[in-house]
């Protein structure tokens, strides 16, 4: 498995780049997340119940690279004040 990606842009993130983004298993310097979507359509989170959000939170998705992550930029992770992620993983 690759494991020597330090730098990470992903746009139009959907279910296929966040399954990716669970078995990741290189040490990310920094990433760049996209969560827009590329047509009319719903996004990601548009599918996805209010309560599943903190799941696919970045720096959820990125636990693996706690140690090593130096800069996270995300666009269009939807905030809900009532669902945050655990703040020992931000």
């Amino acid at each position: 498995m690759l494991t020597t990606i330090r730098d990470l842009q992903l746009s139009y993130i959907g279910q296929r780049a966040v399954k990716m983004l669970q078995c990741l298993r290189s040490q990310l310097v920094s990433a760049t997340l996209g969560f827009d979507s590329d047509t009319d359509e719903d996004g990601f989170f548009d599918l996805l119940p209010k309560e599943d959000w903190p799941l696919y939170h970045p720096t959820v998705l990125l636990a693996r690279s706690q140690s090593t992550l130096e800069e996270l930029t995300s666009y269009r992770w939807d905030v809900d004040p009532d669902n945050i992620p655990c703040p020992m993983n931000v």
